[in-house]
């Protein structure tokens, strides 16, 4: 179904944008890569909805002023666009739960890790609060698909180069993955189907260990694990309650992660 307004992007240039337009280019679903200077205009019968994937990881050189500035100060700025002009804003934030060895539920204690998560969770604060404010919150576990920097990129990469490596992690730490091209089936079912206000887990459902999935896939056992990183808390288990999303618009994943390394 095509829809018959036009989507914005923020953050074109990054991963899952810019793959996302290719995507958008051949559903011939129309878009827009947003600029700034559209915050000062009125344009509520042209688009919408608003994907804001523009988000500053890591600090770097960069002051904390300025990256709170660019982070939530900016999405506040959006939220106020978005509702201005009657555009869904549709947010890519994170799945910081607090540690469980249950799958996440969107109710469940969310908890920050570090300042990027600790960034999206005000961010998705700064949302909720703004009235009138037509939105969806997609918490997305680990994104996985041709140029992207996950686990199961890295771990192809090595296998494919034929040589003996460690990954900086514990083996037994366990993650949800969904690939890209599901994550957008997702988006566009989200775009065609009138969802508002709502805080949606995105993922397969499932959890693999590190080392179930390298002993599946590593033959040569050319893959090692240092074992020696300390979580605090400890956090274990990365698995997403998706019967919400699956109940809202009948969501399987198509992508297998094994299917992946063929």
């Amino acid at each position: 179904m095509k829809i018959k307004k036009m989507v914005l992007i923020t953050g074109h240039k990054g991963f899952i944008a810019s793959n996302f337009i290719d995507y958008l280019k051949k559903k011939n679903i129309d878009f827009e890569i947003f600029k700034k200077n559209l915050l000062k205009k009125k344009c509520s019968k042209k688009y919408s909805h608003l994907f804001h994937f523009a988000f500053k990881k890591n600090l770097g050189n960069m002051k904390v002023e300025k990256f709170f500035e660019q982070n939530v100060i900016f999405t506040k700025k959006l939220a106020r666009f978005a509702k201005k002009n009657k555009i869904q804003l549709i947010f890519p934030s994170t799945p910081t739960y607090f540690p469980s060895k249950e799958k996440h539920k969107e109710s469940d204690l969310l908890y920050s890790y570090n300042l990027y998560s600790f960034s999206k969770i005000l961010c998705e604060k700064v949302i909720k609060k703004e009235k009138n404010l037509d939105y969806l919150i997609l918490r997305i576990f680990n994104v996985y698909g041709e140029g992207g920097h996950s686990f199961l990129e890295k771990l192809k990469s090595k296998l494919e180069n034929n040589h003996m490596f460690t990954f900086k992690e514990n083996d037994w730490v366990k993650r949800d993955f969904i690939f890209l091209q599901d994550l957008f089936q997702i988006f566009e079912k989200l775009i065609n189907k009138k969802i508002i206000n709502r805080s949606l887990n995105i993922g397969s459902g499932k959890s693999y260990s590190l080392k179930q999935i390298a002993n599946k896939i590593d033959n040569k056992k050319l893959i090692n694990f240092s074992n020696d990183v300390h979580l605090t808390p400890n956090r274990p288990v990365v698995k997403s309650d998706i019967s919400k999303l699956v109940k809202l618009i009948k969501f399987a994943p198509k992508m297998k992660i094994y299917d992946y390394f063929n």
